[in-house]
């Protein structure tokens, strides 16, 4: 059994792991909005990392388009009237490679940007809501006026478009009594619906489980009175035959349920079923064999539901302990393949499969397989007979949304290509191998090929002739010719084999987790660039440095140049501390040097005694083989790590509270504690979100002096809340670098 949290905490370490290693491609940490109505234009804030200078935008699927080729932290994207709904991907791309793409959702309904603020924002709907949960602590706020007997649906897609928030949505009446509340739906997104009682106002919030808040906590929130789709009961069709499935969600043809009928394309794996005015649509899988449902009773053998194969059968648990019994007669050595999907549809359900024979002898049992909560097997009979599949849910739970499908039929051998990366890149002059696994279903036994397709100008590709007993691996060599103008373009990885004269093309598939624990999506899009030479690389040392609070603090770096490279190398950091509790300065290793230095500052949020990480970059400028100049990078291994120290300079005020009185003077006492040399120091003063109030001449205190008389004076003429704080700022050197410490009073009404 794979449950969802510990996937998601293997993932995060798999990941953390991944990304100790130099970076050698740009990265999106987040789009926003991510996504925008079809017909209209949006400007979309890029945020990521491994970007010295401008990237190239490429968008996978047709009707979105970037106004521009290169971003700087900004796309305006177009998006077509007539574009489908749906994601596309986005990739950005420098001449050292490509970013894992990112979703950008094409909606139906009207969309807005939240306003940030601790007001509820008044909303209508229909419509989407694009936001941000940050700072930490952030709760989003949307006032609603409903009517007796309207029901909303409030969805929020936030894991499904890469973003780490597990939002949480709860809806207040105007009293501010919580009437609906919702965690998870289908995943870690929410989901909440309530059907009003009493008209009136009502807000909707929408915040982060553990109230964590960071600018890359992006969603897109939905709201709508109207149609709604949550699942299709069978969840699944026949190709090309005409079927009839029952809609469930809310605010349907019969309240929360619709009749649907349709004939699935015969190409298709899936189908879309889209009914007027509803928010959203929903994808089911389309199969081959004949689709039927399961029939209770069928809880034991004596009970067990027929089937001849190939068959589909369309069931749910709709009881706790609830077991679904199934029979079937083969004969000796016959396969027969068993596949359970259930979670893989967005379902709950953990199935566990069981075949057993005529005498009630176990032969197979399986839980997990091919790395999801389904069920897979491949089963021969031993002898002519009558067998039984089981079902039940690995914990026994029941519900009618505790649904499967299971299909059984003759195997179809098979090959499936995987890679583990859906961005490569190689070095002009240079060779690249790439390791593909190869996956051999159900007695797949032909001679085949492999190579890559749609590569870029100048890199040719080595081509695999493998036997049928080949290995589960290989590994593609491509190669790039000689002073080539740095060409990037999606490829694509391609097994061909011959089966009753006809030849069948198998492409390789990439599955890209943007999210710890959110279900991967695939793309046969791998994106592929020749990159220069770097000249240099950079190293820091392992050694925890000491350094203090609101401090900056110069950290080494050395550098390994290339014969006859002398350039400057500017030094920057990347990935801190996902606390933010380091913010590094810009940095540089002179011209011919092979030291230099960037500093570092930890902020006044960092605990005493803890550690703290960042890493860096190097950028350089090289000229291509065109003439053309191209910022490239290298990000050392390792992180540097500092430890934080007692402040250099603390600053406190006595009385920390006072009574003010507008248009009189206020006088406290400022002290300051030095625990080291240093020159003089200067003290300001501000009241945050109001700093015309104050009347504040600074203070500066030499070497020898520790405590000022700080005299303060509040104008007539500004309105303020009976409530406010007024913060002191010390600030000095040290070494040439800045040192500060902050101190609070607070002011009150009388």
């Amino acid at each position: 059994m794979i449950t969802r949290r510990s996937a998601f905490f293997v993932l995060a370490f798999a990941l953390s792991s991944a990304t100790s290693f130099a970076q050698t491609a740009p990265q999106i940490d987040y789009l926003f909005p991510a996504g925008g109505q079809r017909g209209s234009k949006v400007d979309v804030q890029l945020a990521g990392k491994y970007m010295p200078g401008p990237c190239g935008v490429w968008i996978d699927g047709s009707g979105v388009a970037s106004e521009t080729d290169t971003t700087e932290g900004r796309l305006r994207l177009s998006i077509d009237a007539d574009a489908v709904a749906g994601d596309r991907h986005v990739r950005i791309f420098s001449v050292q490679g490509g970013s894992t793409p990112r979703p950008f959702v094409v909606g139906e309904l009207p969309e807005t940007l939240e306003h940030p603020g601790e007001e509820a924002q008044p909303t209508s709907f229909p419509l989407t809501v694009n936001g941000q949960l940050t700072p930490q602590g952030d709760i989003d706020q949307f006032q609603l006026s409903l009517i007796v007997g309207q029901q909303i649906v409030c969805s929020v897609a936030a894991q499904t478009i890469g973003s780490s928030c597990d939002t949480t949505l709860r809806l207040l009446d105007s009293s501010g009594r919580i009437v609906a509340i919702n965690n998870d739906h289908r995943g870690l997104d929410a989901l909440l619906v309530y059907r009003c009682e009493t008209a009136g106002d009502f807000t909707l919030q929408l915040y982060n489980f553990d109230l964590s808040g960071r600018p890359e906590h992006v969603y897109r929130l939905t709201i709508t009175d109207g149609p709604y789709l949550d699942y299709a009961f069978p969840p699944g069709m026949r190709r090309g035959v005409e079927s009839t499935v029952t809609l469930h969600g809310w605010n349907l043809a019969n309240g929360n349920t619709a009749s649907y009928s349709t004939t699935p394309n015969a190409d298709n794996t899936s189908h879309e079923i889209t009914i007027s005015g509803a928010a959203n649509r929903l994808a089911v899988p389309v199969g081959d064999a004949p689709e039927h449902l399961e029939t209770e009773p069928n809880n034991d053998t004596e009970s067990a539901q027929l089937v001849t194969f190939p068959v589909t059968v369309n069931g749910r648990f709709a009881d706790a302990g609830d077991v679904d019994v199934f029979r079937f007669t083969a004969t000796k050595a016959q396969q027969l393949k068993l596949n359970v999907a259930a979670s893989t549809l967005g379902f709950a359900t953990d199935p566990v499969l069981t075949v057993s024979d005529d005498a009630g002898k176990i032969l197979k049992t399986i839980d997990d397989a091919d790395g999801s909560r389904d069920a897979s097997l491949l089963f021969t009979a031993p002898a002519d007979g009558d067998y039984f599949v089981t079902l039940k849910d690995v914990a026994a739970r029941g519900h009618v949304e505790f649904i499967y499908r299971l299909t059984m039929a003759k195997p179809k051998p098979d090959l499936h290509l995987t890679v583990k990366a859906s961005e490569f890149s190689l070095e002009s002059g240079a060779e690249l191998e790439v390791p593909i696994t190869l996956t051999k279903l159900d007695g797949f036994a032909e001679e085949f090929e492999v190579t890559a397709i749609d590569l870029p100008q100048g890199v040719t590709v080595e081509a695999q002739e493998l036997p049928a007993k080949s290995p589960a691996s290989v590994k593609l060599k491509l190669s790039a010719a000689n002073d080539l103008p740095f060409p990037a373009s999606p490829i694509r990885i391609v097994a061909r084999f011959n089966r009753s004269g006809k030849q069948i093309e198998r492409v390789a598939q990439a599955a890209v987790t943007l999210v710890p624990g959110a279900i991967p999506f695939h793309t046969e899009k791998l994106w592929l660039a020749v990159q220069p030479h770097i000249p240099f690389t950079l190293t820091t040392t392992p050694i925890i440095l000491e350094a203090h609070r609101m401090a900056a603090f110069r950290f080494p770096v050395t550098a390994t140049r290339d014969e006859g490279f002398t350039d400057p190398i500017r030094l920057l950091g990347v990935d801190p501390d996902s606390r933010g509790t380091v913010v590094p300065i810009t940095g540089q290793i002179d011209q011919g040097s092979l030291a230099g230095s960037i500093p570092l500052t930890i902020q006044k949020i960092a605990v005493e005694g803890t550690t703290h990480r960042c890493r860096v970059m190097g950028v350089v400028e090289i000229t291509g083989p065109s003439g053309n100049k191209y910022p490239v990078f290298h990000v050392a291994k390792g992180s540097m790590a500092m430890g934080c120290q007692p402040n250099l300079l603390t600053l406190s005020v006595e009385p920390g509270q006072v009574i003010r009185q507008a248009g009189g003077t206020i006088e406290v006492t400022g002290t300051l504690v030095r625990r080291t040399t240093m020159g003089d120091v200067t003290i300001s003063a501000t009241i945050p979100n109001h700093p015309a109030s104050l009347d504040f001449k600074p203070i500066t205190l030499s070497a020898d002096q520790s405590q000022t008389r700080l005299k303060l004076r509040l104008r007539e003429d500004v309105p303020l809340p009976p409530r406010m704080n007024v913060q002191f700022r010390a600030e000095a050197t040290r070494d040439g670098l800045p040192v500060s410490a902050i101190a609070t009073l607070q002011l009150v009404a009388p």
